[in-house]
């Protein structure tokens, strides 16, 4: 089996807890079928006290993410345009990869 892939998920709230909990949940499906283990190791909220339970460490700075190279795939939960951008944009000049629901700042901005 090959390395396994360690993800920062930003935004924490709803869509963001419900995929981090399917992450760890149902592990064993995931790497079966993805070949290797896919592990969530940490979050990324606006405040801590408004954050959902999520069965991960979470922070407010989103740098602890996009900073970290141990921290492959940054999955982008967290909406808007400007700051979203900028937060996907770090992280592809750190050489992350990234997955997004993020329609609007798709369409505003152009990579």
């Amino acid at each position: 089996m090959s390395r396994e892939l360690r993800v920062g998920i930003l935004g924490v709230g709803t869509v963001g807890s419900a995929v981090t909990r399917l992450l760890v949940e149902n592990e064993e499906i995931i790497t079966a079928r993805a070949g290797r283990r896919i592990i969530p190791v940490l979050g990324a909220v606006k405040n801590l006290n408004e954050s959902p339970n999520a069965p991960i460490p979470l922070t407010t700075n989103v740098d602890e993410i996009l900073d970290d190279p141990s921290i492959d795939i940054v999955c982008e939960l967290m909406g808007g345009i400007d700051f979203a951008f900028a937060c996907i944009k770090k992280a592809l000049e750190h050489g992350k990869a990234v997955v997004t629901a993020n329609k609007a700042v798709l369409a505003y901005h152009r990579f």
